[in-house]
């Protein structure tokens, strides 16, 4: 399979991936219910302030947009008569007292769950799609790959943070390609024997590498394994 660019396009389906979707999908129905709940009782209130039906509607779109719920939660906005009576003088009420009707048009906000498209949205839980452009890899080689990548972008943000490896200058203050090749290399031989150097912590007595740079020394001692790499 290709995308529309011509690249090689490969689906895969990871059991852990569809459970985070459906708890994430759960939470979100949940927030939201308990958003429109709230504003139920807002809308039911003596001195609600919702007295225009665009104005809820407004107030439920928001609800559903923030929460992300727009597809799975259904809505209906109703208005409903409350009759009230007071009376129509002052003082204690008795047989001849006379009550004067008031009739008040209220807003109220019905929502269910649309239980068909969540079980239609279901079917996509734990779907990703890998887009490469080497087709030598297989599926499994490709995803592989991709796992592995974090890693990569991982040690060329400490290259040009903790190793201060973008700004390597000389004594004379010009750009020393050797300098940042050593420290490069440094780098590149904690990654080497980071993973299996666990045994020996070296000669007693820290290390310091004073790279000549726009921020602080380097304390090798500081960066996991890149002592013994050096």
């Amino acid at each position: 399979m290709s995308s529309a660019e011509g690249y090689r396009l490969v689906w895969y389906h990871s059991t852990r991936k569809a459970q985070i979707d459906a708890a994430a999908r759960l939470r979100q129905v949940e927030r939201a219910l308990e958003d429109l709940a709230e504003l139920e009782q807002k809308l039911g209130s003596p001195r609600s302030r919702y007295h225009h039906r665009a104005k809820v509607a407004e107030a439920v779109e928001t609800i559903l947009q923030d929460r992300g719920t727009m597809r799975w939660i259904s809505t209906e906005i109703n208005e409903r008569i409350q009759e009230t009576y007071r009376q129509e003088r002052r003082g204690r009420p008795n047989e001849k007292t006379r009550y004067v009707r008031q009739v008040n048009m209220r807003l109220e906000s019905k929502y269910a769950v649309d239980h068909a498209a969540l079980a239609a949205e279901r079917l996509g839980d734990g779907v990703f799609p890998l887009i490469s452009n080497d087709r030598t890899l297989s599926d499994r080689e490709l995803l592989l790959a991709y796992k592995g990548q974090p890693v990569i972008e991982k040690r060329f943000s400490q290259l040009k943070t903790n190793f201060r490896g973008g700004t390597c200058l000389s004594e004379g203050g010009e750009p020393d390609s050797g300098l940042a090749l050593h420290v490069f290399l440094g780098a590149f031989g904690g990654v080497l024997v980071g993973a299996g150097t666990a045994a020996s912590d070296g000669p007693a007595g820290s290390r310091e590498l004073a790279v000549v740079s726009r921020g602080p020394s380097l304390p090798i001692s500081d960066c996991a394994a890149t002592d013994r790499g050096l």
